[in-house]
């Protein structure tokens, strides 16, 4: 058991096993509001949902010398990490444009992003295929399979989500902001894009073709494509988006394949107000695939 902390005028409170896994339901609560901002941002508001947790434990009822019983919302403490599976697809679902893994951590309060090679051969269920041809196969959840072995890691939730959707999504959430040092103009003949040097606005189908732009050009593309969504993240997950979340969610999760409850985004509202209220909130930061291994 793990020894919780020594609050002053009280004793050390030994942690239970059942504890721990109640804390981890909260952490991954707190957690997600980042994921849908992939949706990267989408995610993460409404990994929320996912979790069974009661604001009425945050609700403590004090009594002042006798008189009327006052009811008084405590500080939400978050702590911990939690892990996030977001991607995005063809609308046909027959292609794989990028695969991400989104670390939520509530002690430092910043999310690491890290984005992995869709052509990666993993073995799952007896069968290998590359992370592309996992889901084509079994769909979202036999890739999130399929990227635990790979990574070596654990995932809580998972987001995926076709082209023509994400643009409707990007448009509920807000669209992207790029400044491009250079004029960009591509054409391979199938796939082609052109953005002016400079601040620009994009929208959704831009943006994902912003992301896929990096795999045919960039030679350290996962890593090109992992500050996008770190910046989707940074922009989307804010407080104007959290005030409409649950209209967001309600508008937006039928768009996605994902793992996610509709059932608890109210009581778990307190903690997405928590991670983007936070004066200790850091940018989000790309990262090597290390970061999500499993403790040995």
């Amino acid at each position: 058991m793990d020894i919780g902390p020594n609050k002053k005028g009280k004793k050390l409170k030994f942690i239970t096993d059942e504890d721990k896994k109640t804390r981890k339901k909260r952490i991954i609560a707190g957690s997600f509001i980042v994921f849908i901002v992939m949706l990267a941002t989408t995610s993460v508001l409404y990994f929320l949902k996912a979790y069974d947790y009661d604001l009425s434990k945050v609700i403590e009822k004090e009594t002042d010398k006798g008189s009327k019983t006052q009811e008084t919302t405590s500080p939400v403490k978050m702590k911990g990490c939690a892990n996030f599976l977001f991607a995005g697809s063809s609308t046909k679902k027959d292609e794989l444009f990028f695969v991400s893994l989104v670390k939520i951590d509530l002690d430092k309060m910043q999310a690491s992003v890290c984005c992995l090679p869709i052509n990666a051969v993993v073995s799952v269920n007896g069968s290998s295929a590359t992370l592309e041809g996992n889901f084509k196969s079994g769909g979202a959840k036999q890739l999130s399979e399929a990227v635990c072995k790979y990574a070596n890691t654990s995932v809580d939730r998972y987001v995926v989500v076709g082209e023509k959707n994400f643009k409707t999504i990007i448009r509920y959430l807000g669209n992207y902001t790029l400044t491009l040092d250079e004029k960009i103009s591509y054409n391979s003949g199938e796939f082609s894009i052109n953005f002016m040097k400079g601040k620009q606005t994009l929208t959704g189908d831009k943006l994902m073709h912003y992301i896929r732009y990096q795999e045919k050009v960039g030679y350290n593309y996962l890593n090109a494509q992992a500050k996008i969504i770190c910046d989707m993240i940074d922009q989307m997950l804010v407080e104007k988006n959290v005030d409409k979340g649950e209209d967001l969610f309600n508008s937006l999760i039928n768009l996605v394949d994902s793992n996610i409850s509709i059932m608890d985004y109210t009581k778990n509202h307190a903690y997405i107000e928590g991670y983007v209220e936070s004066e200790k909130r850091q940018a989000s930061i790309p990262a090597d695939v290390s970061t999500f291994e499993k403790e040995k």
